[in-house]
């Protein structure tokens, strides 16, 4: 009819239906039906009742909320159920009512294109009504009944007071407990989430005094609580009363961040629910118990490179045994003027091959730890400097170096030998992890490693330390990656680019110096090595250079030679009767304790393993020099023994010789033992 026309302002799929004859049948939604319900009210019976029917995101702009509207609908999206207010209308009391409309499942067929789900807050419709005639009856129906209430208010009253004396007391106490509780606590609106009482100890955790500065407010309007973490709160809310306690990230007023354990109660007094929540400050015991998870990661990686290493470390004295052997022999087949070029040069193939063996060998001794050096006292940045003009051309022309030497850098005491070979991997792996151009800065200082420092690094110890810092722009390494690369084998790149063993030596390196190593690097964002060497505090003589000559030493002294392995007894036996010299030879300790009570003539040198089954090769000696008293001593090993053992061998100034050895390193080590 002309009075009910179609929602211009909502389009439906099927709105109008064919009806008889001329009529128009056309479909109308409910919220339109309920406004012309109460204009056919208000016309029909003159009532002054008003009505409205809004919402935030309006199709019609008639509906569009005013100021208390829009907060009354911002509330029910919050999760509350109704809103009332008395207001002003025409200068006459109103009193507004308003509920909302809440989105179900046929709703959707008319706001769906909205963006609508079901359960959300569509809008809302409110009622007006006009109070004069209420307030007039209330008046009159007051005055009569206040004579008659009048007698019973004044009985009333005093049990009332009594009541009210003893309700408030009760009170005064229950919030006396609130107040002085240890625990920080706050009382809070259900629906709002808006903070009601704080106590002190809440206060305390904020760290402020003015209680205005939340009550009133909610924790996401303080910033209390993170936006990220609202809806979990909302969430467990919804699911049950009572919330176990559970761990969120919070901040305090002056914007310090916290982890808090938050324990929630609802509460219901006359029907209005509230929330009590009672907060802990635990981020000292998340902190704890993450360092002991790291100091337990740490520990077990230190455990399982030491035991790494001690597997590299017997492998790698086996096989040198056996390639000492070649080596011996090759010499001795090399030494054979009779000896064709074919064959002069197949053997000195094999020499070759057997001397590259030994580099692998002498990785991985430098991984366990048990390769034998020379220290002495340097410059760390002399040292550096040294090595860094042959890395230059090693590295190429597309990666610039830049070298930054710390100043008055601490005095260091170790094998500078040992620098150059961690240099030199850490700048090849540097090298390795840049495509393209790049950069690599070297740095050293000194720096003072305290307690603290060290309850984070299961590795490190309280001291003054000399740190290189190796950083390349390369592609960096995520967390699997660093707690793998230290170890023997372990390699990121292509086949046959890497043995696996360049970092694994650098980390036994700076460990037999009592020093340690980090590692930091992100993916896209480059690493840097840091490596710790401990200061020298005392004096240190450097080693004399023993001179070298092409011609081979020999002589015509014995020497008693003890070698667990039978092969490479022979094959030193060899060698020392090639150079001339007498040989009484023995495989066991207690078999050259023999030699040495029964020899009727002198024994010049004891050379002998240090590694043997039963008795190592120091102790032998020491019980060789009581019955020998002038005798000398040559070690040698595939490995060097314990640590006391190599500093007393270089306390004395007794002659080692590294396995695999030479026939001229062998001849050499003789005729230095002998003083000749």
């Amino acid at each position: 009819m002309e009075r009910v026309q179609p929602n211009p302002y909502l389009t439906v799929p099927n709105r109008d239906i064919p009806g008889p004859g001329a009529a128009r049948l056309t479909l109308i939604n409910p919220a339109y039906m309920t406004r012309l319900a109460f204009e056919t009210l208000q016309d029909t019976f003159h009532q002054p009742i008003q009505n409205r029917i809004t919402s935030l995101l309006p199709i019609n702009p008639h509906n569009a909320p005013n100021a208390w509207e829009r907060a009354a609908l911002q509330s029910f999206e919050a999760g509350a159920t109704e809103a009332v207010q008395v207001q002003e209308l025409d200068h006459k009391p109103y009193l507004f009512l308003m509920k909302p409309f809440i989105t179900e499942a046929s709703c959707l067929r008319c706001h769906g294109g909205q963006g609508y789900k079901v359960g959300d807050v569509r809008g809302a419709i409110s009622i007006a009504i006009p109070l004069q005639p209420y307030q007039t009856l209330a008046a009159a129906s007051i005055r009569n009944q206040a004579y008659s209430y009048s007698l019973i208010w004044g009985l009333g009253c005093c049990g009332l007071l009594v009541s009210a004396r003893r309700r408030n007391r009760q009170q005064e106490r229950m919030a006396g407990i609130f107040e002085e509780s240890p625990v920080a606590q706050c009382l809070s609106d259900f629906g709002t989430g808006r903070f009601l009482q704080v106590n002190a100890a809440f206060l305390d955790v904020m760290r402020t005094v003015d209680r205005k500065r939340l009550v009133g407010r909610t924790s996401l309007e303080i910033g209390i609580l993170l936006p990220e973490d609202r809806q979990r709160l909302k969430d467990a809310l919804r699911e049950k009363t009572w919330v176990e306690r559970f761990q969120t990230p919070l901040r305090r007023l002056d914007g310090e961040a916290f982890q808090g354990e938050l324990s929630l109660k609802r509460y219901e007094v006359d029907g209005v629910p509230y929330l009590l929540t009672s907060l802990v400050d635990v981020t000292e015991r998340v902190q704890a118990a993450q360092d002991r998870i790291r100091l337990q990661d740490q520990l077990n990686q230190a455990q399982k490179m030491e035991s790494i290493g001690r597997l590299a470390g017997g492998v790698a004295h086996d096989f040198n045994n056996m390639l000492s052997v070649i080596l011996a022999n090759a010499d001795l087949a090399l030494g054979n003027e009779r000896l064709t070029p074919e064959f002069k040069r197949a053997f000195e193939m094999v020499r070759m091959a057997a001397t590259r063996s030994a580099d692998l060998t002498r990785q991985l001794l430098g991984f366990a730890r048990k390769q034998a050096i020379t220290p002495e006292l340097v410059d760390l940045n002399e040292v550096i400097e040294r090595v860094l003009k042959m890395l230059r051309r090693v590295i190429g022309e597309q990666i610039t170096i830049t070298w930054m030497p710390g100043r008055s850098l601490w005095p260091a005491h170790l094998d500078p030998s040992q620098i150059d070979q961690v240099l030199a991997n850490l700048l090849v792996n540097a090298r390795d992890a840049i495509s393209g151009e790049g950069a690599v800065t070297i740095t050293t200082e000194n720096v003072v490693v305290d307690e603290a420092y060290c309850a984070t690094h299961i590795e490190a110890l309280p001291g003054d330390y000399i740190r290189i810092s190796v950083a390349d722009t390369g592609y960096g390494m995520d967390r699997a990656t660093q707690e793998k690369i230290f170890e023997p084998f372990f390699t990121t790149k292509a086949e046959g680019k890497g043995t696996g063993l360049g970092l694994a030596m650098v980390y036994g390196v700076v460990r037999q110096n009592r020093g340690f190593i980090h590692v930091q690097s992100e993916l896209g964002r480059g690493t840097t090595f840091l490596v710790y060497l401990p200061r020298h505090a005392g004096p240190a003589a450097d080693p004399e250079d023993s001179p070298q000559t092409d011609v081979l030493p020999r002589g015509e002294e014995t020497v008693l030679l003890v070698e667990d392995n039978e092969i490479l007894l022979q094959s030193v036996q060899d060698l020392l009767r090639s150079l001339g010299y007498r040989v009484l030879a023995a495989g066991l300790p207690q078999e050259a304790l023999a030699l040495a009570r029964s020899e009727a003539g002198p024994i010049h040198v004891l050379l002998t393993d240090l590694v043997m089954p039963g008795q190592n090769g120091w102790d032998l000696a020491q019980q060789v020099k009581e019955l020998r008293p002038g005798i000398k001593f040559i070690f040698m090993s595939g490995y060097t023994a314990q640590a006391e053992v190599r500093q007393e061998m270089h306390a004395q100034g007794h002659p080692y010789l590294q396995k695999p050895f030479s026939l001229r390193d062998l001849a050499g080590k003789l005729r230095e033992a002998l003083g000749a």
